[in-house]
């Protein structure tokens, strides 16, 4: 767990400075074009998992890397990383430490999905992290990477890793 917690730490880190090179002055009132553009909807297909032996509905043309930790994305509107849970985590311990650090608030609190906001490169951000049962077997399942996401899209990658199904 220290490894996995350290490799997620580095990556957000490194997100994070990447986020904020080049990045303009927040005096001159501008937004980001992220946070300007308004996200087409995801059309979400029937999608395998052949590393988990899952499926699961994610968006067309989705990508999905990995093999210990699955990653599964579409352009900066869904990323989600999907694993064993080997840890059985629940509750305030699904948020590993580092972004406990840069929490700003706890949006939902429950045993087995926990949802709060951070400040990320200047934006507020909303990320998940959950644990999901697919028969006998448990998956930790947390937003994935440097996501800039917004309440909506946390929404809509809860709604799809709900959807994982033995294959």
């Amino acid at each position: 767990m220290r490894k996995t917690t350290a490799l997620l730490s580095a990556l957000l880190l490194l997100g994070t400075i990447t986020l904020n090179c080049g990045k303009k002055d927040s005096s001159s009132g501008s937004k980001s074009s992220a946070a300007k553009k308004k996200a087409a909807p995801l059309k979400l297909v029937k999608t395998e998992l052949p590393q988990l032996k899952l499926t699961m509905q994610a968006p067309e043309g989705a990508k999905i890397t990995g093999k210990g930790v699955l990653f599964v994305s579409k352009d900066n509107a869904f990323s989600v990383q999907i694993q064993k849970d080997i840890y059985g985590m629940s509750g305030d311990k699904l948020i590993i430490p580092f972004e406990k650090k840069r929490m700003k608030k706890k949006l939902l609190d429950k045993p087995d999905l926990q949802i709060w906001t951070k400040d990320m490169g200047g934006e507020n951000v909303v990320l998940f992290a959950m644990v999901v049962k697919v028969g006998s077997q448990k998956y930790y399942v947390q937003s994935g990477g440097m996501g800039m996401f917004n309440r909506a899209q946390v929404d809509v990658m809860i709604g799809a890793i709900r959807t994982l199904a033995a294959k």
